[in-house]
């Protein structure tokens, strides 16, 4: 089982990023590799004197975790932290999250060989959309309450992009985070979730937006987007609702948030 880094740890860790980028190695499927990829973005969005990441990936489409052989990954470099992520319904039925939990035992194992340092972060993916034929209403409420028992169970922490999708819906029911297939991620869709990522890594304040030039989203879009990334990052951490409003308050914007840490 990996261990949590110290608070002190965090804090050190985090500053020293300034000079040192973190690498950090993504694990999963579609969901990470569409519109130029999560990865990318968030070594983009990184891109500050308080916040450097490197990025690399392990793709393969529409997998599941248990069929990525991450050996040769593992082995490329040497990892601050290795984000994974399932398939969308990994977390749905007994059985698809019993085979999950399986995988998950069996990479941490193997991160603990090859990476003994690495943290390990679980992506919470999107639910489905209405457009979707497996469309299920409660679809996130599983796959967040999946990835949060999963989490604590290794000892990891989990990058809220679900959440994020469902905040931003909520706020703008209008926007278009997924394609017309209900399951996969427009621009704007990426977009958030690489906030997330880095939210969650570096805490509030830390997002270039220099990216924004290099994407097709409006920048009203991405000041929002960013937001609700670093709202959903609180709301994950148990920070109270009445100061996570959408406009950011002063007091969340001076918080620090390092790997894992309470950030209000």
């Amino acid at each position: 089982m990996i261990k949590a880094l110290s608070l002190l740890g965090l804090i050190f860790w985090a500053t020293a990023l300034s000079a040192d980028p973190l690498k950090v190695l993504f694990v999963g499927n579609s969901y990470l590799r569409y519109n130029g990829g999560v990865p990318a973005l968030a070594e983009a969005m990184a891109n500050t004197e308080t916040a450097r990441l490197e990025a690399f990936s392990d793709f393969i489409d529409n997998s599941a975790l248990y069929q990525h052989e991450l050996t040769e990954s593992l082995s490329e470099d040497l990892f601050d932290l290795i984000v994974l992520q399932g398939h969308s319904t990994e977390m749905t039925t007994a059985e698809k999250r019993t085979r999950f939990t399986q995988a998950l035992n069996a990479v941490v194992e193997l991160i603990s060989t090859l990476q003994p340092t690495a943290e390990i972060a679980l992506y919470m993916t999107p639910s489905y959309t209405q457009q979707h034929p497996r469309f299920d209403p409660e679809m996130f409420a599983k796959v967040a309450r999946g990835y949060r028992e999963e989490a604590e169970r290794i000892g990891a922490w989990v990058i809220p992009v679900g959440l994020a999708f469902e905040l931003a819906y909520l706020e703008r029911p209008s926007i278009a985070l997924h394609m017309s297939d209900g399951s996969h991620p427009t621009h704007l869709g990426t977009y958030v979730a690489a906030a997330t990522v880095n939210a969650a890594i570096f805490g509030p304040n830390n997002l270039s937006t220099e990216q924004i030039t290099r994407n097709p989203i409006d920048p009203d879009d991405a000041a929002f987007l960013r937001a609700i990334a670093q709202q959903a990052v609180a709301l994950e951490r148990g920070c109270p609702l009445e100061n996570m409003g959408i406009a950011m308050k002063e007091t969340y914007l001076t918080a620090k948030g390092p790997m894992g840490d309470p950030i209000c």
